[in-house]
């Protein structure tokens, strides 16, 4: 950007749109006036521009206006700059010029004074921190919010870190639901057409062993008498050899089948080592096997 011949540039740096509109109305008719809202947009603009001058609010969000200035200093030694505010407390003068300002003008701006301020300081008007004890205390001061800072981000990523991986779980729950839902559709289509009980009951468990990665699956039918559950299919070779026998289990006895049966609902051994009551009923080695899900329909 080519700076228009004759008019240095100000950048005025403050979060109140009514000051910024002052500070345009009053010198956009000599000088290119740009604006910020804040500070990091500030400084960034500074960049870009190169500004004569830049008149800071102190009391801005994100970065005070002395960091601002502070910050300015260092990228572009050369700049001016003013510290506009309101702040009348005690020896604001001189942390102003600790932070690297080279002057200072109270707010509210005095319309008839400020042309005259502003054109002071790019005619190369500067004051001059005589005492370096305030810049020490800015200088510490800067040390402690730049502490706060990594503590509140340090912070802020913890608790992404703690977000990040609720979400992972509640998405490897969802996709778990959802090839649940998958396999169970798959199911249901294949065995619809099975008209024959027997073929309907091994397609069945053979389907569900295969969609759901058991290794085992067997399906129990209540005898005639009511009192025993019958083992009417089963998976692989040991689940046939079983119906061949006629294996059956005592309903309400010490089988998780037989008591999921007398209860009408499911029983879930997590671990089945734990359980010594529930008499071990499936086929396969008994170290294979460390949880069991039998359910009552």
């Amino acid at each position: 950007m080519e700076q228009s011949k004759g008019k240095a540039r100000i950048l005025s740096i403050d979060d109140t749109p009514s000051s910024r509109r002052l500070v345009q109305r009053l010198l956009s008719a000599r000088y290119e006036v740009f604006e910020a809202a804040d500070g990091l947009s500030g400084i960034d603009e500074a960049v870009r521009i190169e500004p004569d001058l830049v008149l800071v609010d102190l009391h801005l969000p994100q970065f005070t206006g002395y960091e601002v200035a502070t910050r300015l200093k260092a990228l572009m030694p050369d700049v001016t700059i003013v510290a506009l505010t309101a702040d009348m407390s005690d020896h604001v003068h001189e942390r102003v010029l600790a932070s690297g300002c080279d002057g200072y003008i109270p707010k509210p701006i005095d319309p008839d004074l400020f042309e005259g301020q502003v054109a002071g300081f790019l005619g190369g008007q500067r004051e001059e921190l005589q005492d370096d004890s305030y810049r020490d205390a800015y200088q510490q001061t800067l040390v402690a919010r730049m502490e706060q800072k990594v503590r509140e981000l340090t912070e802020a990523l913890k608790s992404n870190a703690e977000l990040n991986e609720q979400h992972a779980q509640l998405l490897k729950e969802a996709q778990r639901r959802a090839m649940l839902l998958e396999a169970g559709s798959k199911v249901a289509q294949s065995i619809t057409s099975i008209l024959d009980l027997d073929e309907l009951l091994q397609a069945t468990v053979e389907i569900i062993g295969e969609e759901f990665g058991f290794y085992y699956v067997g399906v129990f039918l209540v005898e005639d008498e009511g009192d025993w559950l019958v083992l009417r299919a089963g998976l692989g070779e040991a689940g046939a050899a079983m119906v061949a026998a006629g294996h059956k289990l005592k309903i309400g006895g010490l089988s998780m089948v037989g008591a999921a049966t007398s209860r009408c609902r499911a029983i879930i051994a997590r671990d089945v080592g734990v359980a010594p009551c529930l008499l071990y009923t499936s086929p396969s080695p008994r170290d294979r096997t460390r949880s069991r899900m039998p359910s009552s329909a």
